[in-house]
This record gives C-alpha cells, structure tokens and sequence, in this order.
C-alpha cells in the first residue's frame, strides 16, 4: 500500500511539474516575442507582436496565479490595440484629438484593473504590476528621454519583484536585461552631454 500511495504522489508531482514546465514555456515565449518586436521596423508589427505578447503574459500570470499581473498585462493589450487604432485605423484628422484621451483612456482602464485586482492580505506585491504599468506610461507622456527610462527601470524593478514572488522565471530574466541594458543607456545618454 505505500509504494501504491508513493506512485500515485510521484505522478501527481510529475504532472505538476509538466504544468509549471508549460507555464514556463508560455512566459519565455512571450518575452521571445518581446525581443522579436524590437528588431521590427514596422511600428505596426511591433505593436501586433506586443499584443500578442502581453495577451501571452496574461495567460501566464492566470496560470502562476498570480492575478494582479495577468490583469496588467491584459490592460497592457487594451494599450496597445489603443494605440494600434490610432496609427493604422483612425483617420488622420482625428489622430490629434484622439491622442489627447488615450493617457486619460489608459489610466481609467488601469484604475479599474488596481480595483479589481487589489488584495487586502498582501497590498503591496498586489500594486507592484500596476506601479509597473502606470510609472512608464505616464513618463512615456514626457518630453526627457532620461526621465522616460529612468521610469521604466522603476516599471521593471516593479516586475522583478512581483515576477520573483509570483514564480514567473521568464519575467525575471526579461526585467534583468532591461534593467542591465536601459542603464547603460542612461549612462552612455548622460556621458554624451558632459
């Protein structure tokens, strides 16, 4: 009876770690998508590649049950179809009119998200992906290059702590590089005005 109880928790360990293994996958080939869109030169494929990733990072927050970042990242596609609309779709007389409410658009749809996703028991890791969210987005509004990614070193410190907390091993990976390489960038940007 016990190597019966003993098998029957080895495959159910087994198939959990099949499930983490898959949930892995889906968060690294979201981040490879990341990557990918950046090496684009069409705004317009890089915004469908990030919409695909972000709605791939939401699956993959859903599943680490990590729900706050799953929601953030779904805001993030809403983000992004926004400004999809606006650049492909929207006639041109209307794009500047329509760039006055996208910010006001954006930050009602991740005030919704903070509502929904808030936890009393642990406030503060459940803010981080909003903090991550808005902190960029806002800076993104500035006209100081250095402030805009001063910024989002805050948005990715914010992501590395939650993505640690939440187990999401590609996020942790994916926030180091753009920590490690956003400050080279502000480095070098500050050396070249001495």
């Amino acid at each position: 009876m016990y190597t019966t109880i003993l098998s029957i928790n080895t495959d159910i360990i087994e198939d959990m770690d099949l499930i983490m293994v898959t949930i892995q996958a889906i968060g690294f080939l979201a981040f490879g998508l990341i990557t990918l869109s950046y090496w684009n030169k069409s705004k317009r494929n890089i915004l469908l590649l990030q919409i695909v990733a972000y709605a791939l990072y939401g699956l993959h927050f859903y599943l680490l049950n990590a729900y706050p970042g799953a929601l953030c990242n779904i805001g993030g596609v809403a983000t992004l179809m926004l400004i999809y609309y606006k650049d492909n779709l929207l006639k041109s007389e209307y794009k500047k009119h329509y760039q006055s409410w996208i910010l006001g658009i954006i930050l009602i749809i991740f005030g919704i998200i903070a509502y929904l996703s808030f936890d009393h028991t642990n406030p503060i890791i459940s803010l981080l992906p909003i903090i991550a969210s808005i902190v960029p987005l806002i800076a993104l509004w500035q006209s100081d290059k250095q402030i805009a990614r001063a910024a989002g070193i805050i948005g990715s410190i914010c992501w590395f702590i939650y993505a640690i907390v939440s187990q999401s091993y590609a996020t942790i990976i994916s926030e180091i590089i753009f920590i490690v390489s956003t400050m080279f960038a502000i480095i070098r940007h500050r050396n070249k005005h001495k």
